[in-house]
């Protein structure tokens, strides 16, 4: 004898054979609306007519939460693709590029990928933020503040595009709140340590001592220097141009043509010492020419391996730089880029103008220089009025 269900959703029975109660409930599929049947059985009536009504209602809501979320105008996944390929990808560069498409795959879409693009809310946002600080990384681990405020910003300016195109009402992520995030600490050298360090490099390998030297020489970004060409290099004018950026991209090597601001096409003016170490290294690399023969890569690079390839910034700073911190005795949570911070200190602090630091170091402003600066600058302020207070019986 099978019970049939009042509103149509299926009827219970009692099966002699399984000495079980066996029910039939049909529902829309959630994400299609498509009507499906469910069997589910049980010892009684009860229990089967009970465990029918909670699966119905389960599929009931989440057919409920995907009509709600169904937008005219796609979901908030598809936007992005949409825009990254169609606004982003034609004006930036290469690496650039794989910047967005790797926050937005690895740090947007996992959280707020299938919603529908009209249906995000600010609360949504926030909530992907807070669950990126607290397990968004490897193993559950929270991400860096910085890395969720990339994520933010990159939405922001996704959505940005999809109110001015009329997709969205508004841009929930102006209601959100970015993290709070603290300044690197800058590491600077001193003489005796830049001695100690230049020291290990020179002993481990020619092109390691020739990158720390241009580094501490010129404040040149690392990119800057392992894109380096000898034809931008004027040793008896003793000036660098600089002009590319090496970069690592999913396809390999590149150079980028142009530094990412207007100032940071600079001529750089080299202290004698830099010059002596170019000179050596191109003797060095000559060098390598002859072992090397046919199989030498001539790239034209002042920072190449051995047969003349490209080198890659990454594992140098992560691996090879590290290295040669320890043996230098030097803290390892030096960074490569403190070498830049480095040489903009050493001039700050032997009255350099900071104008003149902030076009060695490729700055579009001198306000950077000066915010970035600000503990050498006050340094400066002192002695300025030290010097005031020795002309004290002069005015």
């Amino acid at each position: 004898m099978a019970l049939r269900r009042s509103n149509g959703e299926g009827t219970i029975y009692f099966n002699k054979k399984t000495q079980t109660y066996e029910g039939q409930f049909y529902y829309e599929d959630p994400a299609t609306g498509e009507r499906k049947k469910k069997k589910l059985s049980g010892k009684s009536l009860k229990v089967v007519n009970k465990r029918g009504k909670d699966f119905l209602t389960q599929m009931k809501q989440e057919r409920a939460e995907v009509l709600m979320n169904q937008s005219k105008v796609g979901t908030v996944g598809e936007w992005l693709d949409e825009w990254l390929e169609n606004y982003i990808r034609p004006s930036v560069r290469v690496k650039t590029y794989e910047r967005y498409r790797c926050s937005i795959n690895n740090h947007i879409l996992p959280y707020i990928g299938s919603i529908g693009l009209d249906h995000l809310t600010a609360e949504d946002i926030q909530a992907m933020m807070n669950e990126m600080l607290s397990k968004g990384g490897r193993n559950g681990a929270g991400l860096s503040p910085r890395t969720v405020n990339t994520a933010r910003r990159t939405l922001k300016s996704a959505l940005d595009r999809a109110y001015h195109l009329r997709k969205i009402d508004y841009n929930p992520t102006d209601a959100t709140k970015a993290s709070k995030t603290e300044k690197a600490e800058i590491h600077v050298l001193s003489r005796p340590q830049a001695k100690k360090l230049l020291e290990a490099a020179k002993s481990y390998a020619p092109t390691a001592y020739m990158a720390i030297l241009l580094a501490l020489s010129t404040g040149m970004r690392i990119g800057e220097i392992f894109g380096l060409l000898w034809e931008n290099v004027d040793l008896e004018a003793k000036m660098l141009y600089v002009k590319q950026s090496l970069v690592s991209t999913n396809h390999g090597y590149r150079l980028e043509p142009s530094p990412k601001t207007k100032a940071g096409y600079r001529q750089i003016e080299l202290p004698q010492r830099c010059i002596e170490g170019l000179k050596a290294h191109r003797a060095w690399q000559d060098e390598q020419k002859t072992l090397w023969l046919d199989q030498y890569k001539d790239n034209g690079l002042v920072i190449s391996a051995d047969d003349g390839g490209y080198k890659d910034p990454s594992r140098f700073t992560y691996a090879i730089f590290k290295r040669l911190l320890e043996r230098a005795g030097i803290d390892t949570a030096v960074r490569f880029h403190d070498l830049r911070h480095t040489h903009a200190t050493w001039l700050l602090e032997k009255g350099v103008h900071p104008k003149v630091v902030a076009e060695r170091l490729g700055h579009s402003s001198i306000r950077i220089t000066l915010d970035t600066y600000s503990h050498v600058i006050k340094g400066i302020q002192k002695a300025a009025v030290s010097k005031l207070d020795e002309m004290d019986d002069e005015w």
